[in-house]
């Protein structure tokens, strides 16, 4: 696969029969990494050959995985400053941070080997383990299913491992919301494809999470990156128009400009560059757009499937014009233009629950795709950050592109302060 090359404790003594396990207590408790990491569950220093895991999830965690570390980003010189900025006292005790750079569960919750400065741990998205940990390694005996019904999430379904995600990795209210005042204080902008961003977390540091073998498949029936690009496509844009939503309903016509396109202002201010940028479709020039990026790469999945109802990715764009005029004009359009797309995009999870993307179709997309982006249909950093995500999904698809291509495209969006919509066009060319 080319993915990664292109972008970038003992449990003894809570041992319990399930059915006393359901029944204390402290069942819904998160436990903390610590009661993973025995060398007999989860924290061997290798990975055994024979079984249905790893056995060094923990050790791959605590030493790969970008997520051990979240906690202690809030403790860096940058933080500091961007804590000093927003007149917090500290980064690493603030609700505002901790909500999404450590598992930040109520006291009642945690238990006793719960640490706040493990970060994002196994709980955070496996779920609270407090009725499974004890009985999820017994197998056969106590099914998957058994598991879920305790508690335990089936990441393997897009939806859910989307939901999981997304309250940080695109934002959600509260606290997990990154306002432009977060961001101008120094905070990165967030970006995020499911698909994408599962393969980079399951392989950081070069180490597998787990694997994506015959037995995972069989035991979790995991549908194809294709169809998981998809699936993340839709629950992103559903998350996104929450945030819309709630948003405006709250703070009135213009609430927080983080729900829009940064590059809708952060741009060189020359001339020529500005003749280069067409507004969105439904916008005026030089008016805000919000981030249609995702519901843009989903319209052109639409637009490439012959095998779907050929007015989807028609429907799609109005209702998102519809919204891009709403979001800039009058309020009071907005609720109509909010409903308008999420009754597209009810019409667009149908069909791809009835027909999921597969590898017939993904050259089409492909082609789809890059005819569009080629012709200024995303014209700027964040989309094409869209674009090269699902552009990668689709060549692994078809094992159509040579890893040394796909490199190059992505060194096109090395820096977005230099990006060039032309140069990344041409490299689109030549991948294609």
């Amino acid at each position: 696969m080319i993915r990664l090359a292109a972008a970038l404790g003992m449990v003894a003594s809570l041992v319990l029969l399930p059915e006393i396990a359901a029944a204390t207590p402290e069942a819904a408790r998160t436990e903390g990494v610590a009661t993973c990491a025995s060398s007999t569950c989860h924290g061997r220093a290798l990975p055994v050959e024979t079984g249905i895991i790893l056995r060094n999830e923990y050790v791959t965690w605590s030493s790969f995985d970008p997520h051990a570390r979240a906690y202690a980003t809030l403790l860096s010189a940058r933080s500091r400053e961007i804590a000093r900025r927003l007149g917090l006292p500290n980064a690493h005790e603030a609700a505002e941070c901790l909500d999404c750079h450590t598992h930040n569960v109520a006291g009642e919750a945690r238990g006793p080997r719960f640490q706040l400065d493990d970060g994002i741990g196994c709980e955070a998205c496996h779920g609270a383990a407090g009725r499974w940990l004890g009985s999820h390694y017994d197998t056969p005996r106590v099914t998957r299913e058994d598991n879920l019904a305790r508690g335990m999430l089936a990441l393997e379904e897009p939806a859910v491992r989307a939901a999981v995600c997304l309250g940080c990795h695109a934002g959600a209210e509260g606290n997990r919301f990154v306002t432009h005042r977060v961001m101008a204080a120094g905070h990165p902008r967030l970006g995020f494809e499911l698909d994408t961003f599962t393969e980079l977390w399951r392989t950081s540091g070069g180490r597998e999470h787990y694997r994506r073998d015959a037995d995972y498949a069989g035991r979790k029936a995991t549908p194809e990156p294709l169809a998981t690009w998809s699936a993340g496509l839709v629950s992103q844009a559903r998350q996104y128009l929450v945030l819309l939503r709630t948003r405006y309903a709250t703070h009135g016509p213009l609430p927080d400009f983080a729900l829009f396109n940064c590059y809708s202002c952060h741009r060189a201010m020359g001339l020529a560059d500005w003749q280069q940028r067409q507004p969105a479709a439904g916008a005026e020039p030089g008016s805000l757009r919000f981030d249609d990026s995702t519901l843009l790469a989903l319209q052109a999945v639409l637009a490439g499937r012959p095998s779907l109802d050929p007015g989807l990715a028609g429907e799609l764009g109005a209702a998102i014009a519809d919204l891009q005029r709403a979001t800039t004009g009058a309020s009071a359009g907005l609720a109509p233009a909010l409903d308008s797309l999420e009754a597209a995009l009810d019409q667009v999870e149908r069909a791809f629950v009835a027909a999921p993307l597969g590898r017939a179709e993904a050259g089409l997309v492909l082609g789809e795709l890059v005819r569009r982006a080629t012709r200024g249909d995303f014209p700027d950093y964040v989309h094409a950050e869209q674009v090269a995500m699902g552009l990668v999904i689709l060549l692994d698809a078809t094992e159509a592109a040579r890893s040394v291509e796909v490199e190059a495209l992505f060194r096109t969006l090395e820096d977005d302060e230099r990006y060039d919509p032309a140069r990344f066009r041409q490299a689109l060319q030549q991948v294609h």
